[in-house]
């Protein structure tokens, strides 16, 4: 979990759900961490981004949330570019994503980052 600021009313979502082998599962939250992260950083109207993963499946699911959905839309092509470097770069395979608003914020979930 990284907060950039808090997301506030008409917060928006991108979920995209992936799957690595087991054994490159460190290697994916590395790369998560010090590639992925600081793209989305860079793009304005971000929040904050999660990182969940099952390490026993591979799976796991990034969400990046965006001020609003006006924002999300202007770094569409953005975030496209990264998550497909990403998943080429540390061989992910992309399940599915989503776009959504944001239901529940301010879980109070401590920075990891």
């Amino acid at each position: 979990m990284h907060r950039e600021h808090r997301a506030g009313e008409g917060a928006c979502v991108r979920a995209t759900w992936v799957k690595v082998d087991p054994d490159q599962i460190d290697r994916g939250i590395d790369f998560y961490k010090t590639t992925i992260l600081p793209a989305l950083e860079e793009l304005e109207g971000f929040c904050s981004a999660s990182l969940l993963v099952d390490r026993a499946s591979g799976r796991g699911v990034a969400a990046a949330t965006f001020d609003n959905a006006e924002a999300m839309e202007r770094n569409k092509d953005q975030l496209d570019r990264i998550r497909a470097t990403g998943s080429q770069e540390a061989n992910a395979e992309v399940l599915d994503q989503c776009d959504f608003e944001l239901a529940v914020a301010h879980l109070r979930v401590p920075e990891m980052v």
